[in-house]
């Protein structure tokens, strides 16, 4: 995206942020297609859920970030962050709804390409229980995780969203997916 649209979006996330409805409404049309692109990507190659379609996702998120306080977003980069952080929530809450009880030794492969459904909740729910432990433990490498498999990110993306070098990503990634396999396999 050009610089100039890059700011123009980033000044009306900011108005949206003081409460205007109209910058807020112009900025979700001006992101919206992304946004949707990015759910595809999240959601993966699963046959499609009924009920979790990536527009459901992008709409169920966009809810929950415009809803209650307001957002706090620096720029379009950092709102779509943000974005992809809140559709990792959704999916964890849909999850855990589908599956009320914890259940142990599943084990989901970190692939590039994120494959999240309804179908596999159970991994999906013990996939963030790790995640949470491993954040405890490095938060570099639960970052990178969330911002590659559930953001979809590339390794320069990631890198550029947590202000760190491309090496430094696929160290932490690297060593994410593999304590998170050992995790996930002894419990």
């Amino acid at each position: 995206m050009e610089e100039g649209k890059d700011q123009d979006l980033t000044l009306m996330l900011a108005a949206a942020a003081e409460g205007d409805i109209v910058a807020r409404d112009q900025f979700v049309e001006a992101t919206y297609q992304y946004l949707h692109h990015l759910a595809s990507r999240i959601l993966g190659s699963e046959a499609p859920s009924p009920t979790l379609q990536p527009t459901v996702l992008v709409n169920e998120a966009l809810l929950r970030l415009f809803s209650g306080r307001p957002l706090q977003a620096e720029s379009r980069k950092h709102f779509l962050n943000i974005a992809a952080q809140q559709m990792r929530r959704v999916l964890i809450d849909r999850a855990r709804a589908h599956h009320s009880h914890k259940r142990k030794g599943a084990v989901i492969a970190l692939e590039d390409a994120p494959q999240v459904s309804l179908e596999r909740s159970a991994e999906l729910v013990a996939l963030d229980d790790a995640l949470n432990l491993l954040a405890e433990l490095d938060s570099n490498a639960a970052d990178v995780v969330e911002k590659k498999y559930f953001g979809g990110y590339t390794d320069e993306e990631t890198a550029a969203i947590l202000n760190t070098n491309v090496g430094r990503v696929r160290r932490d990634w690297t060593y994410a997916r593999a304590w998170l396999h050992d995790y996930m396999t002894k419990a």
